[in-house]
């Protein structure tokens, strides 16, 4: 799409309208099959939007989130209009707090509301190195005086990643001790769980 204008708001509108029906249904199917939670990823609103722009995804998240509780994930940047998105007629609501500082100083100087739970993307996600815990846990009890509903995640998608350091025989065991590829990241979200628990 290299040389075409971005769309114009009128056109996010009637694509909109076009497209919140059909997720609507499918919102609606999966509360009917049980579903308690619907996880929605929506990195677009790191871009630089307008606030027209923004509208439309209030109005959008506005329908969908009064049919199924919606935990929306954001990530690779700091999300625009920060006071309108943590208002998102949502449950959760992601923040990277890898790739940016903007998302932990909106955090300070805004707050977070009580009623929505906080997925905080404290693991990168797009790097091979382990996680470095004394940064982390700083930044764990600080989240925790902002939000007393958090949930503790990868900053991104862990696609960018190998699977695992296991499939890797021939790297030397110094260089494998500071490798940490998907599956490792997993389980370094599950050994700061149990530390902090």
């Amino acid at each position: 799409y290299r040389g075409l204008s971005p769309p114009t708001t009128e056109t996010i509108e009637r694509w909109a309208g076009i497209l919140v029906p059909a997720y609507k249904k499918l919102m609606e199917w999966f509360r009917e099959m049980g579903a308690l939670t619907v996880l929605i990823e929506e990195p677009a609103l790191v871009l630089d939007i307008s606030p027209d722009e923004m509208k439309i995804f209030i109005d959008i998240y506005e329908e969908l989130g009064s049919i199924v509780d919606i935990w929306l994930l954001t990530y690779y940047d700091s999300v625009t209009h920060y006071n309108d998105f943590i208002q998102l007629n949502v449950k959760g609501l992601s923040l990277d707090f890898v790739s940016n500082t903007e998302n932990l100083n909106n955090l300070r100087r805004y707050g977070f509301p009580c009623d929505k739970i906080l997925l905080a993307g404290i693991i990168n996600g797009k790097q091979p190195w382990t996680a470095r815990y004394e940064k982390l846990i700083p930044l764990i009890e600080e989240l925790s005086r902002h939000s007393s509903h958090i949930v503790l995640t990868n900053s991104c998608p862990l696609f960018h990643l190998p699977v695992s350091i296991d499939m890797e025989k021939e790297l030397p065991p110094r260089l494998l001790k500071k490798l940490s590829f998907a599956r490792e990241k997993l389980t370094e979200l599950r050994l700061i769980k149990e530390y902090l628990s």
